[in-house]
């Protein structure tokens, strides 16, 4: 919490007792993207890619570049004291957070909403799934009452 504090950040709620004996915090980094961080017991089959677990997650933000020296200092990514600590490189121009080789997070710059420049929305998250079938699985959601959202511009050349 007083890495968060120093570096920009702000500590909303916590730290606070979580079972199975852990705690967390929840914050929110300098452009306002809520985060959590957690300390304890972590479930040992849960990694970013495997199983149910997300395959990568997304922070689409302002400033990736600073987002990520933010994330470095706060998290101690790349000072070599969390003994699994990310490798940090910068790759057709996102952040790329890798563990043990692969990407488990990348962080994107740019206008945010991805629309006109009047429509700026906060940052935000995106977490991906892997999934073994996507019409099911878009089915599925869409039942469950979520929104399909327009494709961009980017994603008109790809397949999904």
């Amino acid at each position: 919490m007083a890495r968060i504090r120093e570096s920009g950040g702000t500590v909303g709620i916590g730290p606070v007792a979580f079972p199975p004996g852990g705690r967390a915090t929840l914050a929110t980094d300098l452009e306002g993207a809520c985060f959590g961080v957690w300390e304890g017991c972590v479930l040992s089959d849960w990694r970013v890619g495997d199983g149910d677990a997300p395959a990568w997650l997304e922070l689409h933000t302002k400033n990736a570049f600073d987002a990520a020296l933010f994330y470095g200092r706060v998290l101690e990514w790349v000072d070599g004291k969390y003994p699994n600590g990310c490798e940090v490189s910068y790759e057709q121009d996102q952040v790329v957070l890798r563990h043990e080789g692969q990407a488990v997070a990348r962080l994107n710059s740019g206008p945010v909403d991805g629309g006109s420049p009047s429509r700026q929305l906060r940052p935000r998250r995106r977490v991906h799934f892997k999934v073994a079938d996507l019409r099911i699985a878009r089915a599925a959601v869409l039942h469950h009452g979520a929104a399909s959202l327009p494709r961009t511009s980017r994603q008109a050349g790809t397949s999904a």
